[in-house]
C-alpha cells in the first residue's frame, strides 16, 4: 500500500512538474502583446502590474518596468513594430506571422522551437533595440544621450581625416536595455527548471530538461541576432564645413535607417538560412552559428492546411500570383491544391482638370484586375 501511494504521488509530481516546465515556455515573448495597449498610460508602477495581467509582461519584466516607466512607451511602440513588420514580410508566404497579432496568447508556431519562433524573437528583440536607439538620439529618453563613439572609432576618424559629430542613434545604450529586458525570461526560466528538477530523480526529467536548454539557448541566440541586426544596420553620414563649398572639416556621425523594416529584412534572410540545434547543446554555447545566424530546435510544419496543433491555419482562400515562381507563387502557396481566378472591378479617379475658380474636376475610369486564390480545403489534414 505504502509503496503504491509512493508510486502514484510521484506520478502526480511529475504531471505537475511537467506542466509547469510547459507553462514556463509559454511566457516566451508574450508581451508584444503590448502592440494592442491603448489604456496604460505609463505614469505609474500600477500600470506594470495591469501589462503583467493583461498584456504579457514577465515578473521580471514588470520588475524593470516598474524602475524604467518612462522607457515603456518606446516598448510598446517596440511591439507594434515588430508585429506589424512581421505581417508585412511575410504576407507573401504560406505561414504569414498573423499569430503575433493573438498576443499574449501563444500559439504552437511560437512556443515550439520552430524557425518562426526565432524569427519572431529576433525581430521583437531588434524593434526594442532600434526604438530605444532612436530614442535616445532624439532627447525623448533621458537616460541616455547621442551615441559616443569608442577608442576604435575615434582613432578611424583621425586616420580618415573627419571628425566624429551630430547626433547618433546610441543602438549601445538600447541593445543593453533590450538584453536585460528580453533575456530576463530565459534566466527566469532556467532558474525554476532546475529549482523543479531537484525535487525528483532528474533522470526522469533528463530529456525534458535538455530540451528546455535547448529552447533557452535558441530563445537567447535569436534575441542577440535580433540585436546584432539593429547593429549591423548603422550607416555612416557625413556633412562638410568650410568655405564656398569646400570640406575643410568633416562631421560624421551613424544613423539607423528611417524605417524598421529594413532592419527586418535582414533577419528574413536568416530566417531563410537559420541553422538547426542538435540535441546535447549547452546553455551558452552554440558551437557552429554565428551571432548573425537564426537557430531552432523544431522543424516546422508545412503550414498547407489548417491544424491548431501545429500553428498552422493553411492557405486555403490565401491570395496567390500566378506569373511568380517562389513562395508567393500559386504553386508553392496552394500547395499544388490549385487556384481560382477572379476579375475584380477596381474603380479609380482619372482625368483629372482644374477648373477655375476653383474646383477639380475628374471622371471615374474602371480596369479590371484578375486575382488569383487557393482553392479551398477541408478543415483536416488535406489528401
Amino acid at each position: 500500500m505504502g509503496l503504491r501511494h509512493h508510486v502514484r504521488s510521484a506520478a502526480i509530481l511529475f504531471s505537475t512538474l511537467l506542466f509547469a516546465l510547459v507553462i514556463q515556455q509559454t511566457l516566451a515573448i508574450r508581451w508584444i502583446g503590448l502592440h494592442g495597449t491603448t489604456n496604460l498610460n505609463w505614469t505609474s508602477p500600477n500600470d506594470c502590474r495591469r501589462a503583467r495581467m493583461e498584456y504579457g509582461l514577465s515578473k521580471g519584466q514588470t520588475k524593470i518596468c516598474k524602475g524604467w516607466t518612462e522607457i515603456m512607451p518606446h516598448v510598446t511602440k517596440a511591439a507594434y513594430l515588430a508585429a506589424n513588420t512581421c505581417t508585412t514580410l511575410f504576407q507573401d508566404r504560406r505561414w504569414n506571422c498573423s499569430s503575433v497579432f493573438l498576443t499574449p496568447k501563444l500559439t504552437p508556431d511560437l512556443i515550439t522551437g520552430t524557425r518562426e519562433q526565432g524569427i519572431v524573437y529576433a525581430l521583437s528583440s531588434a524593434a526594442i533595440t532600434y526604438t530605444l536607439a532612436r530614442g535616445c538620439a532624439d532627447g525623448t529618453i533621458f537616460h541616455c544621450s547621442c551615441a559616443i563613439p569608442s577608442k576604435k572609432a575615434t582613432a578611424k576618424a583621425v586616420k580618415n581625416s573627419f571628425q566624429w559629430g551630430g547626433c547618433g542613434d546610441n543602438v549601445r545604450w538600447g541593445a543593453q536595455f533590450t538584453r536585460s529586458f528580453t533575456d530576463t525570461l530565459e534566466t527566469e526560466r532556467d532558474v525554476q527548471t532546475q529549482r523543479n528538477l531537484r525535487l525528483i530523480d532528474a533522470t526522469v526529467f533528463d530529456e525534458r530538461n535538455n530540451r528546455n536548454s535547448m529552447l533557452n539557448v535558441m530563445n537567447l541566440h535569436n534575441n542577440k541576432a535580433g540585436r546584432k541586426a539593429v547593429s549591423q544596420s548603422l550607416q555612416m553620414h557625413c556633412k562638410c564645413h568650410g568655405v564656398s563649398g569646400t570640406c575643410n572639416i568633416r562631421t560624421c556621425w551613424k544613423s539607423l535607417p528611417s524605417k524598421f523594416i529594413e532592419v527586418g529584412k535582414k533577419l528574413v534572410n536568416e530566417y531563410s538560412r537559420a541553422i538547426e540545434i542538435k540535441s546535447g547543446v549547452r546553455t551558452g554555447s552554440l558551437r557552429y552559428s554565428s551571432t548573425n545566424d537564426l537557430v531552432y530546435v523544431t522543424k516546422s510544419p508545412d503550414y498547407c492546411s489548417y491544424d491548431p496543433k501545429l500553428g498552422s491555419y493553411g492557405t486555403s482562400g490565401r491570395a496567390c500570383n500566378k506569373s511568380l515562381t517562389g513562395y508567393a507563387g500559386c504553386e508553392s502557396m496552394c500547395c499544388g491544391r490549385g487556384y481560382s481566378t477572379k476579375i475584380i472591378e477596381k474603380i479609380e479617379r482619372c482625368q483629372c482638370k482644374y477648373h477655375w475658380c476653383c474646383y477639380v474636376k475628374c471622371k471615374s475610369c474602371h480596369t479590371w484586375i484578375e486575382r488569383q486564390y487557393c482553392n479551398w480545403c477541408c478543415y483536416i489534414k488535406c489528401k
